[in-house]
């Protein structure tokens, strides 16, 4: 016997998609229909530490959101946010809320650590005592690709709007298999209309691949020569493959 049920599915922050109506039943009807309606989400983390140049990631996740809700897919999508992101707050955003793709967003540094917010711990104690180390030997990109590896769920995406974060693209793709970096320094104006035009497109069903090149044509557009800024990483999947809805 089937029932009808009704589902509210939210989408971003105060924004309330409405009633959808489900069929269920005891049987593999069933599993398909609620895998058709599961939410798509995005975990939006961002980290600008006090002291380094102020970013206009609202702005940023403004953009997002968006994009998203005026695409095709819109309402199957639910935008998660997370603020002043340390290592804590990252690990704790992707095991809470299981995203299927991951944008970080802030400052980056040269040999592909992204600056996050400072342990308050660790700043009371007056840093952690690490010695200085050349940007190509940082340990703490393997440290983050393993982090993903550990706590990868879902996810089948990340994009790091980072400066410099290529190298960390390059290590989280070998967990997750399609990472988005940059190869340098990237202007917020920039960075923010790669943003849009990037997941307007994954919001109409169109591939990493697809939104990527769509992206980096956005930035083109702008005419400020940074549209070869950004940086496609895959291992083991085909970006063409992968999309969402």
């Amino acid at each position: 016997m089937k029932a009808n049920q009704k589902i509210r599915i939210t989408g971003s922050p105060g924004l309330s998609i409405g009633d959808v109506s489900q069929t269920l039943g005891g049987s593999a009807e069933a599993d398909s229909s609620q895998e058709e309606l599961r939410p798509i989400r995005v975990l939006f983390l961002a980290a600008n530490p006090e002291g380094t140049a102020a970013l206009r990631l609202d702005q940023e996740v403004k953009a997002i959101g968006e994009a998203l809700r005026s695409s095709r897919l819109g309402p199957r999508f639910e935008l998660e946010q997370s603020w002043a992101v340390g290592d804590r707050e990252l690990q704790d955003g992707l095991l809470r809320w299981q995203p299927d793709v991951v944008h970080l967003s802030g400052h980056g540094a040269p040999g592909g650590r992204l600056i996050l917010e400072e342990d308050p711990t660790l700043r009371e104690l007056g840093g952690d005592g690490r010695p200085f180390r050349p940007p190509l030997e940082d340990p703490r990109v393997q440290a983050l690709a393993r982090l993903f590896a550990a706590a990868r769920g879902r996810i089948r995406c990340v994009v790091l709007n980072a400066c410099h974060s290529e190298a960390a693209a390059r290590a989280i793709a070998q967990q997750v298999g399609c990472v988005v970096g940059m190869s340098q320094s990237v202007a917020d104006a920039a960075a923010i209309r790669f943003s849009w035009a990037f997941y307007n497109a994954l919001g109409y069903g169109l591939s990493v691949k697809a939104a990527f090149e769509l992206g980096t044509a956005q930035m083109g557009l702008a005419g400020d020569g940074q549209d070869d800024v950004p940086r496609l990483l895959v291992a083991g999947v085909d970006p063409g493959d992968v999309a969402f809805g």
